[in-house]
């Protein structure tokens, strides 16, 4: 959905176009989907439990039903130690032994980079898109960066093209309200497979961030 600062009113609630056509698209192949967000806005005291569950009632039904598998949220406030709150892989956990996710076999996906660090302090590899209010990835310590979800569900194809169903279920793991998803670890594939990826992923809108390239690039030297 597009950002709106401690929402608390359903009316406020604005789904981006095509994201439910995007995640039917994953749902019909399989994945799990579930949602990760920090709520510090309950922990302020600008928005109150109720508020946000109907926050949250409004997106479910948004964006279709039997869509979402299941939903976190961590309402502490930034500052004080917290075990749940993005960049915290609290949440994550939390979903993987709850809902059987093979973390690496998954994919977190968000719209800021607190989303990728999130992800990568679970060991989940990243997808970062353009959608919120940070669209400058120049520097994201995310794997992959996409424009939108939408790009991100046609790019998923590849993933699961290439991947080894040995590997047991494949599980999407949205983080945050506006974005998600997960699929089959990048480490898993090699040489002319992983080329191969890389070419029909980059050709569906997602791009390898620069950090990855470096990072991948500087295994084999």
């Amino acid at each position: 959905m597009h950002d709106a600062d401690y929402c608390s009113d359903p009316k406020q609630v604005q789904i981006f176009a095509r994201v439910p056509e995007a995640l039917r698209r994953l749902k019909s192949k399989g994945y799990k989907l579930i949602i990760i967000t920090n709520q510090s806005g309950i922990g302020r005291g600008l928005i109150t439990m109720e508020q946000y569950r109907a926050v949250e009632a409004k997106v479910l039904h948004e964006l279709g039903p039997d869509l979402i598998d299941a939903t976190y949220f961590c309402p502490d406030v930034p500052g004080p130690h917290s075990n749940c709150r993005k960049p915290a892989p609290g949440m994550i956990l939390q979903a993987s032994r709850e809902h059987q996710v093979d973390l690496s076999s998954s994919f977190f996906v968000g719209d800021k980079e607190i989303d990728a660090e999130c992800g990568h302090n679970a060991g989940v590899r990243t997808i970062r898109v353009q959608t919120g209010f940070e669209p400058d990835t120049t520097d994201t310590v995310a794997d992959w960066v996409a424009p939108d979800l939408v790009a991100v569900a046609e790019a998923s194809h590849f993933f699961v093209m290439f991947g080894n169903s040995a590997n047991g279920p494949r599980n999407w793991s949205p983080l945050s309200l506006p974005p998600m998803i997960c699929g089959l670890p990048m480490r898993l594939f090699t040489g002319a497979r992983k080329s191969r990826l890389l070419q029909g992923a980059t050709k569906a809108g997602l791009i390898e961030s620069r950090k990855s390239r470096a990072k991948r690039n500087g295994s084999r030297s």
